[in-house]
């Protein structure tokens, strides 16, 4: 006895018999049939021995087909000789319609010749024998011989007989059955396009009353024995995942309770966690003020030190400026005695003034050249201007060196006008040379 149980605590007991079968739920499994081959054939067995025909289909008069090998058996001919009628006898001794033996009804069975136009009836006799097999040879055993007849008429009737007697059908197949013919699923026998037909088949029944490639197969290898007990316990499995459902909704249930109960617990974790989180915000904010503070006091110092470096090198530009001016002022002089001495020559030069014109406006392109050579001078004061605003907002250490630059400044835009002055004076004596 042995004892299972599913994950829903569904206790099933089953019990293995020696003979192979098992019980469960009170559902027997047959055993398992034994695998091909692995039975060996008894040495005594059943084997047809002659057939007689009597005005069956081709055959006129009584005829006897045989004796026939006790292993194998083969009829041979040319198509129209007969050779299908031999198992359409057979067909007709087991009991099949005549539909089934190529024919509308059992009177088109009776042989009709020329010869043999109006015959009444037909018949098939097979006669069988128990045979022992002996090596190459077999003995027939004592008293084991009978055979079975099929009489058709010509009114589409027909009658059975066991050894000559006249018997019911049931009695023939109750015969047959008990030397193991199957006569309910003919597997004795393969008959011409059965074959074709099995390969045809649905590949599963439709209904009880049909038959399948599934059912067939199954049936043939004996695996249909599980159909009850899968069945079985299909619906037992059915009724398991029912209960398991609702323990499943019954675990919710409890799942949200605790959910539920949980939330309080939940709600002071999180202002916890909120709490801490601030908390390093703050402080990551307070360590990224001194960052910046830090970096913004460095580059105040940079910057100073750039300042410095640049009013060093504006000094130095302005000694250049000085020392040039005072060469400038001396050409100067140079330039107002050359004036008037040249002023008197004026007068001659006024009469190719009107030739020079072509030359005096190539001269107003450079004036105007220089002119927004001094606008951009002028935007550049104004940048510089902007500058020092800005450089005004500086701490107070800058203060003294914002009054410098303003001295610059001043300073430079007096070299300005002194240059202005001097440019205005060139352009002057430029016009006069050119005159």
């Amino acid at each position: 006895m042995d004892e299972n149980s599913d994950r829903c605590g569904v206790k099933t007991d089953f019990t293995v018999h020696p003979d192979g079968s098992i019980t469960a739920d009170e559902i027997t499994v047959p055993p398992a049939p034994a695998p091909a081959l692995t039975i060996e054939a008894t040495r005594e067995r059943l084997i047809i021995t002659e057939l007689h025909v009597r005005d069956f289909k081709s055959y006129a008069g009584s005829r006897m087909i045989g004796p026939f090998d006790k292993n194998f058996s083969c009829i041979v001919g040319p198509n129209g000789s007969g050779k299908s009628n031999v198992i359409d006898a057979l067909l007709f001794v087991f009991g099949y319609r005549a539909q089934k033996i190529r024919s509308k009804k059992v009177s088109v069975l009776i042989h009709k010749s020329n010869k043999y136009p109006d015959l009444n009836s037909c018949s098939v006799t097979v006669k069988f024998a128990t045979i022992k097999d002996e090596g190459e040879s077999f003995t027939i055993l004592p008293d084991s011989q009978f055979s079975v007849t099929r009489t058709g008429y010509k009114d589409n009737s027909s009658t059975y007989g066991i050894n000559g007697k006249i018997s019911q059908y049931k009695e023939v197949a109750n015969l047959l059955r008990k030397y193991g013919i199957d006569l309910d699923f003919n597997r004795f026998m393969i008959l011409q396009g059965e074959i074709e037909l099995i390969s045809m088949m649905k590949p599963k029944a439709a209904s009880n009353q049909e038959t399948g490639m599934l059912e067939y197969i199954e049936d043939i290898i004996g695996s249909d024995r599980f159909i009850k007990p899968i069945s079985h316990f299909d619906l037992k499995a059915e009724e398991a995942n029912e209960r398991r459902i609702e323990k499943l909704n019954q675990l919710k249930i409890v799942e949200k309770e605790r959910a539920d109960a949980e939330k309080p617990r939940a709600k002071a974790l999180e202002y916890l966690k909120l709490v801490n989180k601030l908390a390093l915000l703050e402080n990551s904010a307070l360590q990224a003020q001194i960052k910046v503070a830090s970096r913004d006091s460095e580059q105040l110092n940079q910057d100073k030190n750039t300042l410095s470096e640049r009013i060093n090198t504006l000094s130095a530009s302005l000694d250049e400026l000085q020392s040039s001016k005072q060469i400038k002022d001396e050409e100067l002089k140079a330039i107002s005695s050359e004036y008037d001495s040249y002023a008197k020559v004026v007068e001659d030069f006024k009469q190719q003034f009107v030739a020079l014109e072509r030359a005096d406006a190539a001269c107003r392109e450079n004036i105007k050249s220089n002119k927004d050579k001094c606008k951009k001078l002028t935007k550049s004061l104004e940048t510089e201007e902007t500058k020092m605003f800005n450089i005004r907002k500086q701490p107070e250490v800058l203060q003294g060196e914002i009054q410098e630059l303003e001295a610059r400044k001043i300073k430079l835009e007096a070299a300005k006008a002194e240059e202005d002055k001097k440019l205005t004076e060139v352009i002057k004596y430029i016009n006069l040379k050119a005159t």
